[in-house]
Formats: structure tokens, C-alpha cells, sequence
């Protein structure tokens, strides 16, 4: 699974990893399987987005290498309204849209899995018009400055999983319940280190195109 899609704790449990300290997000988007969102500016694109749809595929980055797999899977599905949606997900996920935890986080040497067997996939929430075509999707980040920003994440695994050590890029302390799980990635900028932290501040849904343009 591309590591920039790991682009959704119930939930998930982290230490925090070598950052500055951010308030503990207390109010976390996902709840009993539900993903509400308000997206900033989100009212002036009503006449654009019809519908909202989660999602997943199964390609993923593993040895450096990007695997396409053919194929993706809707969990969940909404209409936008004022700039606003909700999304009910599958409170299971079939086994074909999820592939090994170590795959899907492209984990190297020096990370830790409690259980190989444990399958994960992520998820992308997709914006569409009234004639179904795809538009956008959305996104629920923070960014820092240019070169620093947060991002939330979502998840479901099979099992009960942790995730824990560094490979030289991202240190994961992961402690993931089966069912959907959010978890942060603290983005140091191309080229540096990753961290996946609990806690996180001021984080807030934007169309994918507007966040990219701030």
C-alpha cells in the first residue's frame, strides 16, 4: 500500500517519537466506525461534489518497489451536503483488499510485527459529481510550513496487531485493534525521517487540491 496513502485511535496507541509536543487530539473524526468530516471551505464546492465514497485497493510499496494490484473496493458511501459528510464503514473488509502488515507499511529491517498473519489495508476518500465522475478526494492533515506536516490516517486490520521499532526511516510504535483504526504521521520534509506520533493539534479536512495549493 503506498506509504503516502496510508493516505485512516480506535483506537490505534502510539508513543510519541522525537518532535515537539502537540495537544492530544480529543476528538478524533472516527468514532464507532463513522467518519464525520467539515471540510474547510467545503460549502463552495457543493455544486461540484455529489457524493462521497471510501475507497480501498490493495497496491502497495514493498523493497522499494511499487505493486499495482488491479481492482478497488467501495466501504462506504455519502452525500456532501454544505460542505460536510458522513461515512458509515464496513464493519468488516474482504480479504482481498488487504495484504500483509509488513507490506502495507513497507517495514524493513528492525520493525517488529506481533503477528505476521495479520492483514491491513488503507483507504481514500473520494470526492464525485452528479454524473459519478471522480473529482477530488479529501484529506485530513496539518500542515507545519513547506516542509512539515501531520497526517491522519486510516487503517483496518484482521486481527489485533502491534508495529513497533525503527528501520532507519519511520519508528512505529503501532498497538492496532481489528476493525478500522486512525493513526499520525509527523512528515519531516523529502528525504527525512518519518515519525508516527499520538498526539496532534489543529488537524482539518481539505480537498485534496486546496491543502496541496496552502
Amino acid at each position: 500500500m503506498l506509504r503516502k496513502k496510508i493516505s485512516l485511535l480506535v483506537l490505534v496507541t502510539f508513543m510519541f517519537v522525537g518532535c515537539e509536543k502537540d495537544e492530544v487530539v480529543e476528538n478524533l473524526p472516527l468514532k464507532n466506525n463513522v467518519i464525520t468530516a467539515k471540510v474547510e471551505n467545503g460549502e463552495r464546492y457543493d455544486s461540484e461534489f455529489s457524493s462521497i465514497k471510501v475507497v480501498m485497493d490493495n497496491s502497495y510499496y514493498t523493497n522499494g518497489r511499487f505493486i499495482e494490484i488491479d481492482g478497488y473496493y467501495e466501504v462506504a458511501s455519502s452525500a456532501y451536503i454544505d460542505g460536510k459528510f458522513s461515512l458509515a464503514l464496513s464493519e468488516t473488509v474482504g480479504s482481498s483488499c488487504l495484504v500483509s502488515i509488513s507490506d502495507f507499511f513497507d517495514c524493513r529491517e528492525g520493525v517488529k510485527i506481533s503477528n505476521n498473519s495479520a492483514r491491513g489495508g488503507g483507504m481514500s476518500i473520494n470526492g464525485y459529481d452528479k454524473d459519478g465522475v471522480r473529482v477530488d478526494d479529501f484529506v485530513y492533515h496539518k500542515k507545519i510550513d513547506n516542509d512539515n506536516s501531520i497526517r491522519g490516517n486510516f487503517i483496518y486490520v484482521d486481527r489485533d496487531v502491534t508495529v513497533t521499532g525503527a528501520d532507519g526511516w519511520t519508528t512505529y510504535n503501532l498497538n492496532l485493534k481489528k476493525g478500522w483504526n486512525m493513526y499520525f504521521i509527523r512528515d519531516y520534509g523529502y528525504g527525512y525521517k518519518q515519525n508516527i506520533i499520538s498526539t496532534a493539534s489543529s488537524l482539518k479536512w481539505f480537498r485534496r487540491k486546496d491543502f496541496d495549493r496552502l
